[in-house]
C-alpha cells in the first residue's frame, strides 16, 4: 500500500529550489491575493512536497511564502527521498497542466454556477471568473492556441464591437483615464451606470485571460457626473414654503 510520509518541517530547514521554472508571485498581484485568500479560507488541505535528501522544496512555492510571510515555524510536508535528477522531475511533474484529467466543461461550468450563487463572494476573491469563462467558451466552439475560433464557432460580429470610430483632427489632442474592475458585477453597475450595452464577449483567449473594455466620450462621463451631483445637492436643500395668500 503506498504511504506519504507526511511530517511538520521547520521553515529554516525548506529552501525554495533555486531551478524552479514558475515565476515567483509578489504581495499585491492579483494570483498572490488569490493564493493567500485560499489559505485564510481553508488553511493548508494540500501538504507541500519537500526533499529532505537536499532540503529543497519540490512544490508549493507560492503558498510556501505566503505561509513564511505570515509567521508560520513549521508547514505540513510530503516528505521525499530522491536524488536530483528526480527532484527536479517531480516538480515539473506536479506543476505541469497537462498532467492529469480535463475538465467535463458542463459539470464545471454548472458547478461554478452554483458557486458564484450561493457564495459569490468567495467566488470573486477566488478568481473563480475565468474558468466559467474558459469552460463556457468550450462548450460554445472554444478557440485554439493562437486565439483563433475553432471550426463550427463564430461570434456574430454586432456582438463584439469595438471603440467608436475617432476622427482625428489637427490640433485636436484625446486624454483618457482608464479604469478597471476585479469584480465583473462592479463592472456591471459601472456599465448599467453609464447605459453602456452589455455583449457577450469571451473571458478567454488562448492560455490567457483577458478582460472587456469599453471606451466612453469624456463629456458624456462628465455630464452624467454633473447630473449626479445635482440630485444629490437638491436632496440636501430643504423644500421652499408656499407664499403666504
Amino acid at each position: 500500500m503506498a504511504k506519504i510520509n507526511l511530517q511538520d518541517i521547520p521553515v529554516s530547514k525548506i529552501n525554495p529550489a533555486p531551478y524552479n521554472p514558475r515565476r515567483e508571485l509578489q504581495p499585491g498581484e492579483h494570483e498572490y491575493e488569490t493564493i493567500e485568500q485560499s489559505l485564510a479560507e481553508f488553511d493548508l488541505v494540500e501538504p507541500l512536497v519537500w526533499n529532505k535528501r537536499t532540503g529543497n522544496l519540490v512544490s508549493g512555492h507560492q503558498r510556501f511564502k505566503i505561509l513564511k510571510a505570515r509567521g508560520e515555524k513549521t508547514v505540513p510536508c510530503s516528505v521525499v527521498d530522491l536524488p536530483i535528477e528526480k527532484e527536479k522531475a517531480l516538480n515539473i511533474t506536479l506543476n505541469n497542466p497537462n498532467v492529469g484529467g480535463d475538465w467535463d466543461e458542463q459539470l464545471l461550468g454548472n458547478l461554478l454556477k452554483e458557486l458564484e450563487s450561493q457564495m459569490p463572494d468567495l467566488y470573486d476573491s477566488l478568481n473563480m471568473a475565468p474558468l466559467r469563462q474558459e469552460a463556457d467558451l468550450q462548450m460554445r466552439g472554444g478557440m485554439d492556441e493562437n486565439g483563433s475560433h475553432l471550426s463550427g464557432f463564430e461570434e456574430p460580429e454586432d456582438e463584439l464591437p469595438g471603440p467608436p470610430e475617432m476622427d482625428l483632427l489637427p490640433y485636436e489632442h484625446y486624454d483618457y483615464i482608464v479604469v478597471f474592475f476585479k469584480d465583473s458585477r462592479d463592472f456591471l453597475s459601472a456599465m448599467d451606470h453609464f447605459g453602456l450595452q452589455k455583449v457577450k464577449v469571451p473571458g478567454y483567449v488562448g492560455k490567457k485571460t483577458i478582460g472587456v473594455g469599453r471606451v466612453i466620450n469624456g463629456s458624456k462621463y462628465m455630464q452624467r457626473v454633473k447630473e449626479l451631483e445635482a440630485r444629490a445637492q437638491a436632496a440636501k436643500t430643504p423644500a421652499k414654503k408656499g407664499a403666504a395668500a
